[in-house]
Formats: C-alpha cells, sequence, structure tokens
C-alpha cells in the first residue's frame, strides 16, 4: 500500500488507522470480558514485554536478510534459487550449530546477558555490513561473513531473550507468557519485513525516476533496508 499510493496517502493512512483501531478494540476487549485469551495483567512483567520487543526486533533483521538479500543475490548478481539457497547456507548452519546445545552450555556458564549481548553486537555488524554491498560486490568479501555474523547473533540471542522473557512469568501463565513472546516475534518481523520491503521500493522507484540504472536502484533501495534493520537490531 505505502509503496503503491505513498506513505502520507489517504489509502495508507485510512489502512493504517483501521489497524490501530482493531488493535486497540481487541485491548478494550480483553480489559472488560471475564475470561479473556490474553489476560492484560501479563503486560505488566517489564521483562516479558522488553524481551519480546528486542527478539521481535533481532527477527525483523533475520527475516530482512533472508528476503531482500534473496533478492539482491538473484536480481543484481543473477543467482538461481539453488545457488541463492547455497547461499544462505552458512548462516543456517552457524544458527543450527549453535542452537545444537553451545548457546545453552554458554548460558549456564556466563549467563543470559554475557551471552545475549555478544550475540545482539554480532547480528548488528552483520547488518552494516550488508550495507557495504554494491553491484559488483563479491559473494565471498561481504556476504558470505555477514551471514555468518547475522547467524551467529540469532544463534546466541533468541535463547537467552526467552529465558529472559520467561525468568518473572508466574508458573500458572507461563504457557501465555510463551505464546506471547513466540506471537510476538512472528508479527514484528512480519510487518518489519513489510515495512522495510516498502522502504527498499520507495527508494529504488526514486533512485529509478532520477536516471539510475536499474542494478543501481535496486542495491541502494536493498542497502537503505539493512541500514535500518540494523538500527532496530542494535
Amino acid at each position: 500500500t505505502a509503496t503503491q499510493y505513498g506513505w502520507g496517502s489517504t489509502h495508507t493512512l485510512a489502512f493504517g488507522g483501521a489497524s490501530l483501531a482493531l488493535a486497540a478494540s481487541f485491548f478494550v476487549l480483553e480489559s472488560r470480558i471475564a475470561n479473556p485469551i490474553m489476560p492484560l495483567r501479563i503486560l505488566a512483567i517489564q521483562t516479558l514485554v522488553r524481551s519480546s520487543v528486542i527478539r521481535g526486533m533481532l527477527a525483523t533483521g533475520m527475516f530482512t536478510t533472508f528476503f531482500l538479500g534473496a533478492l539482491y543475490l538473484e536480481g543484481v548478481h543473477g543467482f538461481t534459487p539453488v545457488q541463492t539457497g547455497l547461499a544462505f547456507l552458512p548462516m543456517a548452519v552457524t544458527m543450527g550449530i549453535l542452537s545444537a546445545g553451545v548457546t545453552a552450555r554458554l548460558v549456564t556458564r556466563f549467563g543470559d546477558k554475557r551471552v545475549l549481548i555478544p550475540g545482539m553486537v554480532s547480528g548488528t555488524l552483520g547488518l552494516l555490513l550488508l550495507t557495504t554491498i554494491g553491484t559488483d560486490t563479491r559473494y565471498t568479501s561481504v556476504m558470505l561473513p555477514a551471514f555468518v555474523l547475522i547467524g551467529a547473533g540469532a544463534g546466541t540471542a533468541f535463547a537467552p531473550l526467552l529465558s529472559i522473557a520467561m525468568a518473572d512469568v508466574p508458573v500458572a501463565d507461563a504457557g501465555l507468557g510463551s505464546g506471547i513472546v513466540n506471537v510476538s516475534m512472528q508479527m514484528a518481523s512480519a510487518l518489519g519485513l513489510a515495512v522495510l520491503s516498502a522502504i527498499a521500493t520507495g527508494h529504488t522507484h526514486a533512485l529509478e525516476a532520477a536516471g539510475h540504472p536499474t542494478d543501481v536502484a535496486l542495491t541502494e533501495g536493498y542497502r537503505l533496508a539493512f541500514l535500518v534493520s540494523s538500527i532496530l537490531v542494535g
């Protein structure tokens, strides 16, 4: 909608306003019924809310990397779908190795925050590295190390964030707390990806209208999205 009509258009503002109104209606309804789906008392747990927001930001950076990174590799460098999948393999392998018990052992030894902070820094550095891409950037010089850094960041940050989020949640609300953590992450990443994609597309169209070649305009659009994403994660 924003890409087609503009961020300040009546169409975009109307849909945005309607979305906010529906969200507000949900919270009002939940506060008034006797047996709500999501008792609002759970939102008073600050560690749960803050960790959920941070996980959402981190997931936004990761999903943006997958989506826009694939478009960049295929649209600018001409990668095939198979080559693109293989290009992302280092990120997946890094996350998989860390998620297979490595992060858990690190948390046990050093604590949640001492594992979380380096993970967030790693993810941010990876996204910042992606802001340096160009039309002739070699995969091994920029994309590969960036993907490894982002994979390491996600692999070491998600678990501590979940642990911190659930630390103060009462046992009776454990299922609700876990659901909020995971659903909020999915919602934030979906919304964040949509917004960042719109930002990238809008910037690309503006550059194309100014006479820049398509590959240059596409690359600059992706770079801007990666920059915004790195700010969110950092």
